[in-house]
């Protein structure tokens, strides 16, 4: 039904009647793809407040502010995660009120949507490594020397290339890994919807060739 009220709208092109029609099918909290999608993000944006917010009090309040840089680290990357979900949550606003314009606007802002998803899956698999090295550094200078915790240390019986090979064995493998996990995580949440989308696009498109008269 929500599909071929879509494809109506497409083949009349009447901006008022179009957005009093396809307007509450795409704002509703409904199982529409972008309302599914909003959903998700705003679950993960709460998730990252909460989770984020409670390591960053805790290394900032604990061991005297001896590691207050780990909370520093995690407040420059929620700030990042925050501003873009932000900006994604608006672009999933703009498509729910393209109705005046649903030719021109959606295939536009999809594949915006779609930069921003790829987006999220390349740095939520960069920020792995920058991760890793930072606490590698972070055990190095505040962890007691000759003690293994996740990295090996070098110290006097082992040689620092040892320690950065282990080291660079690790983050190889923690961050091929969690790419794939990422990779399901994102498909998941956005990218199936995103699909959806898409092929709804092109129904669309297909019929409103068809409709034009031979």
């Amino acid at each position: 039904m929500e599909l071929e009220q879509l494809k109506d709208m497409w083949k009349e092109q009447e901006p008022p009647k179009a957005l009093s029609d396809v307007q509450p099918l795409l704002a509703r909290k409904s199982n529409s793809p972008i309302a599914k999608m909003k959903r998700h993000l705003m679950i993960e944006l709460i998730a990252v407040i909460i989770l984020y917010g409670l390591v960053i009090i805790y290394f900032f309040a604990a061991y005297g502010g001896r590691f207050a840089s780990v909370s520093l680290l995690y407040l420059l990357i929620g700030l990042v995660f925050c501003i873009y979900y932000f900006k994604k949550f608006r672009l999933l606003n703009e498509m729910q009120c393209m109705a005046c314009q649903v030719k021109t606007n959606l295939s536009k802002q999809l594949n915006t949507l779609e930069k921003y998803i790829r987006f999220y899956l390349i740095a939520g698999t960069a920020l792995i490594p920058v991760v890793l090295i930072f606490f590698y550094w972070f055990e190095n200078t505040y962890m007691p020397k000759g003690r293994e915790f996740f990295f090996v240390q070098p110290s006097d019986s082992i040689s620092v290339l040892y320690s950065l090979s282990m080291f660079l064995l690790k983050t190889t493998i923690v961050t091929i890994i969690f790419y794939y996990i990422n990779k399901w995580y994102v498909r998941k949440l956005y990218g199936k919807h995103i699909e959806k989308l898409r092929e709804m696009l092109s129904q669309m498109e297909d019929d409103a060739v068809s409709s034009y008269p031979k």
